[in-house]
């Protein structure tokens, strides 16, 4: 039969244990504004956002963010209709 031997780390008291530190990943959120309206306005107070206040809050914090657009049912009445039909739009650098 063999013989119980204790860890080595293990001090006398027999309910102790040993603590130790797991390091976690690393977590960062990613920020998502969604523009709003389809007006040029910059009126942090009108319950809208539009893309120029978009751009503005997304260069308040370091990192990568993202602008998603949403006008409802109606869709937008400018030229964001046509949006789509160029393509998907991705900024890679800082815009101001």
């Amino acid at each position: 039969m063999a013989k119980f031997q204790p860890h080595p780390l293990r001090t006398n008291h027999t309910n102790s244990r040993i603590l130790r530190f797991e390091t976690l990943e690393d977590r960062r959120m990613l920020a998502v504004v969604t523009v709003t309206t389809d007006q040029d306005v910059v009126d942090f107070n009108d319950g809208l956002t539009s893309l120029r206040e978009a751009i503005f809050a997304t260069n308040l914090i370091e990192g990568a963010d993202e602008i998603q657009f949403d006008f409802g049912h109606d869709g937008p009445s400018n030229d964001f209709a046509n949006a789509r039909r160029v393509g998907d739009h991705r900024f890679a650098d800082d815009y101001r």
